[in-house]
């Protein structure tokens, strides 16, 4: 039953699916370069915490992700659905993890910046 679902699913939907659509999203992330240095942010956050945020939790989730888009991409090529669905999770976790920290670096500011409202 399971051969037949995969080839069913592969054989009418995915394959096109995989030409067009697949290479348009499967493309590798960087990291972000900050707009400030990591001193900037003390005394708030210490440059090693900013420093090991950035250079090493933050870049673990790029090279896994990027790490895993490969595997995917081998994966779609092989047709291998379980290879696939077992690496969807993982991507997400990932590639969301690197979403949201790019998003953190930009709502983080200098101390010595000014706010563009007042308290």
């Amino acid at each position: 039953m399971q051969r037949i679902f995969k080839n069913m699913f592969f054989n009418r939907s995915f394959s096109k699916f995989t030409q067009k659509s697949f290479s348009e999203f499967q493309r590798k992330v960087e990291l972000p370069k900050l707009t400030y240095n990591y001193e900037d942010l003390e005394p708030v956050l210490s440059r090693d915490q900013v420093e090991t945020h950035h250079t090493k939790h933050h870049q673990a989730y790029v090279t896994n992700y990027n790490k895993l888009i490969e595997q995917l991409k081998e994966a779609t090529e092989k047709q291998d659905l379980e290879k696939i669905v077992s690496l969807t999770p993982h991507i997400k976790f990932n590639g969301g993890s690197h979403i949201n920290h790019s998003i953190y670096w930009t709502n983080l500011a200098p101390v010595k910046s000014e706010f563009p409202f007042k308290f």
